[in-house]
């Protein structure tokens, strides 16, 4: 059994620490280190006070994850910094997560329409995983030499 919680100040070193590990194994398909590797606990101290920074615990109370929210609009909500610890993943937590999430969403942002997130193109597998719950490709674009796509699911 997974639970979020808003994340705390004194969080921020965990949450980075997860960010990095659950980041590195792709950082060899890419021409340059992913975005959220550059995140200082400064730059996450300013999601925790601006956005909906989230920790995920396991049922021994274990930080194993985390992601963010922000209300774009009044209808769009982004999803962003999701990462689960390595020795965590490819045990069905990803889904869980995912899937509470969006529960999450429409009982608390009433005014969510639909929820958006971007990926890296050179990486199929996350492609897959989020069609899997919905999600359709609605743009793309580049960033410091990466194709990005953006992906929405409508709530």
């Amino acid at each position: 059994m997974i639970k979020f919680l808003l994340a705390q100040k004194e969080d921020l070193p965990y949450i980075k620490s997860i960010i990095n590990e659950a980041y590195k194994p792709i950082t060899d398909t890419l021409s340059r280190l992913p975005g959220a590797l550059d995140n200082t606990e400064q730059k996450l101290s300013h999601t925790l006070e601006k956005d909906r920074l989230y920790v995920i615990y396991n049922e021994k109370q274990d930080i194993i994850g985390t992601f963010s929210l922000t209300l774009t609009d009044r209808k769009t909500v982004k999803l962003f910094h999701f990462a689960i610890k390595p020795q965590f993943q490819k045990q069905g937590l990803g889904t869980g997560v995912i899937k509470e999430v969006l529960k999450l969403i429409q009982q608390n942002i009433p005014t969510a329409i639909r929820i958006e997130l971007e990926i890296y193109s050179k990486i199929p597998s996350l492609l897959r995983f989020y069609k899997r719950f919905g999600f359709i490709e609605i743009g793309e674009k580049r960033i410091r030499g990466e194709n990005i796509l953006i992906l929405s699911k409508e709530l």
